[in-house]
């Protein structure tokens, strides 16, 4: 674990060479809104990125030289501030328990749920996986 590492973030850690530790991240909205999304970077020093902005200003185009990086997959292919946003369908509305008060039934989570991380998952494998095999080690 790192001090660098934020609660609301689940790392894994890919070390694609001794010296690139590749990171992927999957981010929780820190403000407690129904969404989530990917980050994604490294760390040629063998260790969590220690960055004091998370995701770091850079574009990822103009980042490969930087030690340390972490960025949202969807700065790869915009420059809006994209999530995957979660949307309960009316007609489950009323099996999902207010803000705070309860559990989302583990059917209805699937459901709701499913649609958008196969959808991060794609991206992580059409354009982030790709992206991260080309940075130099």
């Amino acid at each position: 674990d790192s001090p660098y590492r934020f609660p609301n973030h689940r790392p894994w850690l890919w070390k694609r060479d001794p010296e690139f530790w590749a990171w992927i991240l999957l981010e929780q909205d820190a403000k407690g809104q129904d969404q989530f999304n990917v980050l994604m970077g490294w760390s040629r020093l063998a260790r969590y990125p220690q960055l004091s902005m998370v995701p770091c200003a850079e574009r990822p185009d103009e980042a490969a030289s930087r030690e340390e990086y972490l960025c949202r997959l969807p700065s790869l292919w915009t420059d809006e501030d994209l999530w995957w946003k979660v949307r309960v369908p009316g007609r489950l509305a009323d099996q999902v328990p207010r803000q705070g008060q309860g559990r989302i039934p583990a059917p209805v989570a699937r459901e709701v749920m499913a649609p958008r991380v196969a959808d991060a998952l794609d991206r992580l494998q059409s354009h982030g996986i790709p992206w991260l095999e080309s940075m130099p080690a």
